[in-house]
């Protein structure tokens, strides 16, 4: 199977073997146009995204809302805390991406400790700027 040269520029990509390849037998292909959600605060699933091309807003349960244009994972976080999604993802631009089931994130999880070693550190990165985005609030009106 040939993997698509974007999905290979996502840093996970050169981090754990076979995540690319992965993400693109098991995942289902994303178009998505300016202003239309992928998924919203609250909403039950716990899909990955994998950001191709374009530009989304994210929003998140702490207020902090970033615009995201590099090929990157998001939305892990619903599954890697077995919870409710705490944010949501609108497109900026045209985007392209793919939307990889819970269900293929954890199978590959099972299967392959980098990626776990990898999401694991992603995981904490993101928390400890959340935690520190809600502490920095308090301050700002």
């Amino acid at each position: 199977m040939q993997v698509d040269p974007r999905l290979k520029a996502v840093p996970l990509a050169s981090e754990v073997p076979g995540w690319a390849e992965e993400v693109a037998e098991s995942g289902v292909p994303v178009r998505l146009t300016p202003g239309e959600p992928l998924f919203a605060d609250d909403d039950a699933d716990q899909d990955a995204f994998v950001l191709l091309e374009g530009t989304v807003r994210l929003t998140l349960a702490t207020g902090r809302s970033e615009a995201v244009s590099r090929p990157t994972l998001l939305g892990e976080m619903p599954w890697v805390l077995g919870s409710g999604r705490t944010g949501g993802l609108v497109a900026v631009t045209a985007v392209e991406g793919i939307r990889w089931p819970a269900a293929a994130l954890g199978a590959f999880a099972d299967r392959s400790p980098a990626f776990v070693e990898a999401l694991s550190d992603l995981a904490g990165d993101r928390l400890r700027r959340d935690q520190l985005d809600l502490q920095l609030r308090r301050w700002i009106p």
